[in-house]
């Protein structure tokens, strides 16, 4: 029967112009919200009316008032409200235009001019749209998929437009989504910040045991103490004609050591996959993915921040993406945080404080030897200084409680060849046995691996459970479109939306279905045309790369729309549906022959095709 009326009318065509039809105005719809939340159809709801112009030659700007959205009250269970201040989606920008003349219609929504133009990053303070799922993670059933891998989740999606226009057979559209950064916090990125922090904890008791009081490092200084009798001795004497002997030599060690401070330092700059977008910030417990740049190293092109530059339906948290990009991405940050926490406990090691406590006993030896003095040096500095590490701070010498017995020589006389023999004797002895000790406190990646296994465990669910929770279609083309005013034929038209949002779509039905900044056209019909012309022969009426099926419905063909993107500073692409012939032309035989053919079953054709001949002679 389609085909019967398909050609009935290349006849018509042939005889004279086609009669306007009801309808056959051009038609015009920007509308902000359209879609479904359970069984309540947002499209019947009063305060959300469009603006919608039916009429040639007329126009209607009509943006939403600002607080429509909190008077909704659109509860999805549990107090939580789809829309407004605290809710789940946040709209963004309200303008609302469409406009039509006899032959064309313009439509468009969200962040728009009063002329149905793009806003280009918006008009101005609450233009920029959300989606933050926070309140529904902890819900029944949903807590049971969320639990210990994400307990808030938000997408930020910038500034969003759509503009759609019909004029005759060509279909211009555009749309804006000017941002596009998830953020989740996943209990297993705290739970690994916790995990680091307890290791450091387990390094510092280790290294009290080995630096403390009495510890392995104060024990091995007793060679130490032994091997500076001789150089003391020796330096005294050159004071003394050689009369001064020393003994009771000791030096002690100790540091009270809390490489904790280390996590700060691992957890204070976020580790970043610049290529993919990813960003782990271990001290808020997130991870944040800028899709616009995870979609560019994904599929190629130019990276501007946007997602304003995606093919026509496209699922920007399409499951086979995410997965193979987040979870690479988690995996190579994770991997750098063993050798972090290594290099910031090693630093915060080095820079405890150790203190060395040198005592010695000097008397001037005689009949009855004389007490000459009592050495008493500390030296304190950082464990990098003792070391010799470069760029440490050298240790400081504290001389006061050194004593000269008798006023026999000058204190700073004596305290010269003594600090001389510290010097050189003293700090190079201690290097050996403090980095023994060291090596002792075991701060190795070994000790850190396991708890970042953990989380890397905890994480590889992540994508999957992201698709569970929301899906989110940028750049939706719909071909027939779909008005939602009384008077608008979807037939021959055509929408255009920012994106369509649904939450929950792996619960079963989901609880949401939101479309963002939607334009509907609907060019008017000009006397002598088609308004749906079917496609010449051997042509494919929907050119390669476009997706029949939108999120709304299948696309049953015709010129694919354009897709100039905001800001992008191209021209405007549009595929011209094909055009019949002016009224009164002259057809030929083989036109008409095809026509009735299909009209008669062949032999009304064979007496067309005879009479054509007879004209011909």
């Amino acid at each position: 029967m389609a085909a019967v009326g398909t050609a009935a009318a290349l006849v018509l065509s042939s005889a004279g112009p086609v009669a306007a039809a009801e309808g056959d105005d051009a038609q015009a719809e920007g509308r902000v919200l359209t879609g479904s939340a359970g069984t309540l159809d947002l499209d019947t709801l009063a305060a959300l009316r469009p603006a919608f112009v039916a009429d040639p030659n007329d126009q209607q700007v009509s943006p939403l008032a600002v607080d429509v959205l909190s008077t909704l009250g659109i509860d999805l269970g549990g107090g939580i409200q789809l829309f407004g201040p605290n809710g789940v989606i946040g709209v963004g920008a309200l303008g609302q235009v469409a406009r039509t003349s006899d032959t064309t219609a313009s439509a468009a929504s969200g962040a728009v001019t009063d002329e149905g133009a793009i806003a280009v990053g918006g008009n101005g303070v609450g233009d920029e749209a959300y989606v933050d799922l926070t309140a529904l993670l902890s819900s029944a059933g949903v807590a049971d998929v969320t639990a210990g891998l994400v307990d808030q989740l938000r997408l930020d999606l910038g500034v969003l437009s759509a503009t759609a226009q019909a004029k005759g057979g060509e279909i211009e559209s555009d749309y804006q989504i000017s941002g596009g950064r998830l953020t989740l916090r996943s209990p297993a990125v705290t739970d690994l910040t916790a995990g680091i922090d307890e290791v450091l904890g387990t390094l510092s008791d280790t290294a009290n045991d080995v630096l403390g009081p009495q510890g392995a490092l104060d024990s091995s200084l007793s060679s130490v103490s032994s091997g500076l009798v001789e150089p003391l001795t020796t330096a005294l004497n050159t004071l003394s004609l050689g009369l001064v002997s020393v003994d009771d030599v000791n030096v002690a060690a100790a540091a009270t050591v809390d490489v904790r401070a280390a996590l700060s330092s691992v957890t204070s700059s976020p580790l970043t996959d610049t290529e993919r977008g990813v960003t782990i910030d271990l001290s808020r417990g997130t991870i944040e993915v800028d899709l616009a740049k995870l979609i560019t190293y994904a599929q190629g092109g130019t990276y501007d921040g946007t997602l304003n530059n995606l093919a026509p339906n496209t699922e920007i948290l399409d499951p086979e993406l995410i997965k193979t990009v987040l979870d690479g991405a988690i995996g190579m940050l994770l991997d750098q945080v063993p050798a972090l926490v290594v290099n910031a406990a090693t630093d915060a090691l080095n820079s405890t404080e150790l203190t060395v406590h040198l005592t010695a006993n000097a008397e001037v030896v005689a009949v009855v030897p004389v007490p000459l003095a009592t050495i008493d040096i500390k030296l304190a500095g950082p464990i990098g200084g003792f070391l010799g590490l470069e760029g440490a701070t050298a240790p400081n010498a504290d001389t006061s409680e050194t004593k000269v017995l008798g006023g026999l020589l000058p204190v700073d006389e004596l305290l010269e060849p003594v600090l001389g023999v510290v010097t050189g004797n003293l700090l190079p002895a201690l290097v050996q046995p403090l980095q023994s000790a060291l090596s002792q406190v075991g701060i190795v990646a070994s000790v850190v691996e396991p708890v970042v296994s953990i989380a890397t465990t905890a994480l590889d669910p992540l994508a999957p459970v992201l698709n569970q929770l929301l899906s989110v279609t940028a750049n939706v083309q719909q071909r027939p479109g779909a008005f939602t005013q009384a008077g608008g034929v979807d037939a021959g038209s055509f929408t255009q939306r920012a994106l369509s949002v649904r939450l929950l779509p792996g619960f079963g039905t989901p609880l949401a279905e939101v479309n963002l900044a939607s334009a509907t056209v609907r060019a008017g019909v000009v006397e002598g045309t088609d308004p749906e012309p079917d496609p010449e022969p051997g042509t494919d009426p929907e050119p390669p790369g476009t997706d029949p099926d939108g999120p709304d419905g299948p696309n049953t063909g015709g010129p694919t729309p354009g897709n100039n993107h905001a800001g992008g500073g191209g021209a405007t692409t549009a595929s011209a549906a094909k055009k019949l012939p002016a009224a009164g032309a002259d057809l030929g035989p083989a036109t008409v022959l095809v026509a009735l053919l299909l009209l008669t079953g062949g032999s009304a054709a064979v007496m067309v095709a005879r009479r054509s001949r007879q004209s011909a002679l």
